[in-house]
């Protein structure tokens, strides 16, 4: 489907049309059919990078500019809303205001009222929903996007996404909602819950192959083998220069901050950049030392950056 093809306010398509889409990828294209621009609750399980953030701007904007009221944009972390924040300031061509609120539990941010797109973390949801008679604009959300829906089941946080999505449907019962997640496990019955369609999507911009490195080789779970050169006793760091060497990029994940740093480091000066890439990763490296000057973790990063390599996390 092209973007010319939707059926929703030309503003809408100027903004996605100046990002460099000019077709929706298949997800999206389901979600439409499925009835997201006529106010359907949906649960979307797609693959990481699939274009479910679009889906949901289509449902605010749309909803929004057509009926008012305001969209509610939840997510588990502050570090996510701050890129929600920056992604969605683009709505404001629109004529969309855009805000986020992560910080202090005990203020109710009246200020928000004034806001079209609120982003919120789940506990910052959860306070505000508790001094409802403090926040009237609350009780006009007509659009709630659940993102990461998947952790209604964490032990740690599930009770408290759980929550407040169940206060905001008492609140607002004509709002629609959306639960975006790529691991969800149970899709049915959190549709169920939501009175929602669900929209399942395997599809990926970028094929997926999984594997397992072993001596090696890396065998693939559809039976072809690989052999790479030079693994040596640090597979991680081995496989990952093998596939930059050939052209590639690659994400390496690792489960704490400080394995992520290190991982980090142990690339450093091992890959090869070009005259012209390193002139652009001075630039870098420079814009990031700028942005936070005196932090440990700002300094080791923007080092790394000069080396060709970046870490990210929460921090």
């Amino acid at each position: 489907m092209k973007v010319e093809e939707l059926n929703v306010d030309e503003r809408i398509k100027l903004v996605v049309k100046e990002r460099g889409i000019g077709e929706l990828w298949p997800p999206q294209v389901s979600a439409i059919e499925a009835g997201l621009l006529e106010g359907t609750s949906l649960v979307v399980a797609a693959s990481t990078s699939s274009g479910k953030t679009l889906i949901a701007e289509l449902l605010m904007t749309n909803t929004l500019l057509e009926r008012g009221g305001k969209a509610i944009y939840l997510v588990p972390l502050r570090a996510l809303a701050t890129q929600k924040l920056e992604e969605f300031q683009a709505w404001q061509k629109a004529g969309l205001k855009v805000a986020s609120s992560t910080g202090d539990y005990d203020e109710y941010d009246k200020w928000l009222s004034a806001y079209d797109i609120v982003i919120l973390t789940y506990e910052k949801c959860d306070s505000l929903l508790r001094k409802v008679e403090r926040a009237e604009w609350l009780k006009r959300v007509s659009v709630v996007i659940a993102d990461e829906i998947h952790l209604l089941g964490d032990k740690q946080r599930g009770s408290t996404l759980e929550m407040v999505l169940t206060r905001l449907r008492i609140l607002n019962p004509q709002a629609v909602f959306l639960g975006l997640s790529a691991t969800i496990g149970n899709p049915e019955d959190i549709a169920k819950w939501l009175n929602a369609r669900i929209i399942r999507s395997p599809w990926r911009p970028v094929p997926l192959r999984q594997g397992v490195l072993f001596d090696e080789t890396v065998y693939y779970e559809d039976g072809r083998e690989e052999h790479i050169d030079g693994v040596g006793t640090d597979p991680v760091t081995g496989i990952t220069l093998s596939y930059i060497t050939e052209g590639g990029q690659a994400i390496v994940f690792a489960s704490t901050r400080k394995q992520a740093v290190a991982l980090a480091k142990k690339f450093a000066g091992k890959i090869a950049l070009t005259s012209d890439e390193r002139r652009e990763l001075q630039l870098l490296s420079k814009e990031v030392a700028h942005s936070d000057e005196g932090s440990q973790t700002v300094t080791e990063l923007s080092a790394l950056m000069r080396q060709g390599v970046g870490f990210h996390h929460a921090g």
